[in-house]
Formats: C-alpha cells, structure tokens, sequence
C-alpha cells in the first residue's frame, strides 16, 4: 500500500475512499466478532457451572462410598459433618469427615487424605435431612436423641462436635437426603439418599425421588 501512495498520486482520493470503506468493515466486523464472543462466553459460562455443581455433588458421592470401606475395614464409625466458611468473602459450604476414637470417646477429623475437608462450590443451597428431620448446617448444638455416640468433654468449655450423618462400621448409615442445587437454580437440585442399609444413591435433577 505505501508504494502505491508513493507512486500513483493520481489515484490517491480513490485510495483514500477505499482505504475509509476498509476501517469501517474492519470495525464493524471486529463489533460483530465482540458480540459473538460475548455470546459464546455467556454460553460457556452457563454450561459449566451445572458441571461445577454435578462434579462437586459426585466427589460427595465418592467420599461417601470410601468412608464406607474404610468404616467397614477399619471397624470405626465414621461421620459426616457439614459446615460454612466464613473465611471466604462470599460463605461457602464445607464438609468434613469424622472418626469416632472409642477409646477417648471423642470425635476426630480423619487423616485419610482422600476424605481431607473439602469446599463446595459458591452460591449454592445445601439441605439436608436426616431420619425425616432437617438438619442446621453450622448448628453444634445437636438434640440428645439425635446423638448416637457420647463425647466425652475435656472441660466444660469443650465444644462438642458430632456428624451430622453416621456411617457405622457394620456398613449401615441412616435414612438421609442431601439436595444440592444453584441460588440460580433452586429447583434443579442434585440429590444424595441413604437408607439403612447403607446404600447411597446419586439422583440428577432429572430424575424423580422413586
């Protein structure tokens, strides 16, 4: 283009004329180009945050499973136990697993790594519900009938700390349903359900609770 400049003065308005029609397709392709990415991005955007909570929702599931085998081999008594982080700038949901030491009736976070704490996905709502009775996430204070194991308190200012779901070492656990879903979505919820026989089932939020 520089040498035509220099070389062809006489066609200089008409390069000029096309050199203006070339900038504006260029932008208006670039603000067609803008929009689409946009588009795109707000689809990924919305695809992947239904895998987020399924991934998050199946690694629950999974834990769930080994907490099974390890309560069974290792003839302990396993407990899950959900909380909320405050230390985040948005609270999230944690969950922890728990084994019950009988020698010093006390309730321990496990060392196995594979059940380390692990941290839920933001703006979620967890429920859960335990033998037909909704449980408080966060609540330590727990009703005495609901309490399967007694802790034994170093000092009267020791808080007592129980699971919310038992799993026992005879490879039961208790009837419970844990609904996860979106704040976006409150509807579309991810559900884990136990029963007494210690079967845990995984249920999407297309599938009905029969």
């Amino acid at each position: 283009m520089y040498s035509m400049l220099c070389h062809q003065p006489k066609n200089r308005r008409l390069l000029s004329s096309i050199k203006g029609f070339t900038l504006i397709e260029m932008m208006a392709v670039m603000m067609i180009v803008g929009v689409a990415a946009s588009m795109a991005a707000l689809s990924i955007g919305s695809g992947t945050r239904p895998q987020e909570i399924k991934n998050a929702s199946r690694q629950l599931y999974h834990s769930m499973n080994l907490a099974f085998e390890e309560a069974v081999y290792a003839n302990q008594q396993f407990g899950l136990r959900f909380d909320v982080n405050l230390d985040d700038v948005d609270p999230v949901y944690v969950y922890q697993w728990m084994v019950f030491v009988g020698e010093e009736q006390r309730w321990y976070l496990t060392d196995i790594e594979e059940l380390a704490e692990q941290k839920l996905p933001d703006r979620l709502i967890v429920e859960i519900e335990v033998e037909g009775q909704r449980v408080v996430i966060g609540d330590q204070q727990k009703n005495e009938e609901d309490i399967i194991f007694k802790v034994k308190k170093k000092s009267d200012e020791d808080a007592e700390i129980h699971p919310d779901i038992y799993f026992f070492s005879s490879g039961e656990t208790q009837n419970f349903v844990i609904s996860i879903a979106d704040e976006e979505a409150p509807d579309s919820k991810f559900r884990l359900v136990g029963n007494l026989l210690g079967q845990v089932i995984f249920k999407r939020p297309d599938e009905d609770d029969d």
